[in-house]
């Protein structure tokens, strides 16, 4: 199969990235983030030896992985389908965890760290609501490092 990836603007609304590349030819479409806003980028600088060899496996897909990819595209069948991978760990929250003390806005106040999830989750719903209808595709595959409960009959 064949892959495309692309970095999209973060500024960039849903339905314009959509448009952009509802007529790709590729299989699967990696959108990826720019390195320099990245937070696991940024977080790999301040690292050790060890850490370096686990980055270095972690960026090499296994050969189950790529097995499983075969099979997830032969199960969901030859329709397009989108994949969205929802990685809830921002800035502003890592930045609360530890208890960063930096520039003012770059942490969560007390009242977002209360349903920061829950909110994002809704950003996400309606994010790949608009691809889908933009895009005509009928399936998601989902993948999250969370589970945010349920919304309607998503869960």
């Amino acid at each position: 199969f064949s892959v495309q990836q692309e970095w999209p603007v973060p500024s960039q609304p849903e339905p314009a990235l959509a448009a952009r590349l509802s007529g790709s030819p590729a299989d699967v479409l990696i959108l990826r983030e720019n390195r320099a806003s990245n937070m696991c980028y940024k977080f790999k600088c301040f690292r050790l030896p060890e850490r370096d060899r686990l980055y270095d496996a972690l960026n090499q897909p296994s050969h189950w992985l790529l097995g499983v990819a075969s099979k997830l595209k032969e199960q969901i069948g030859q329709e397009s389908f989108l994949v969205v991978h929802w990685r809830s760990m921002v800035n502003k929250l890592m930045n609360s965890l530890q208890n960063n003390q930096v520039v003012p806005g770059q942490r969560l106040t007390r009242g977002e760290m209360k349903d920061h999830h829950q909110r994002c989750a809704r950003e996400v719903i309606a994010g790949v609501e608009q691809v889908l209808h933009i895009t005509k595709v009928s399936k998601v595959l989902f993948f999250s490092d969370v589970h945010a409960g349920c919304h309607g009959d998503i869960c």
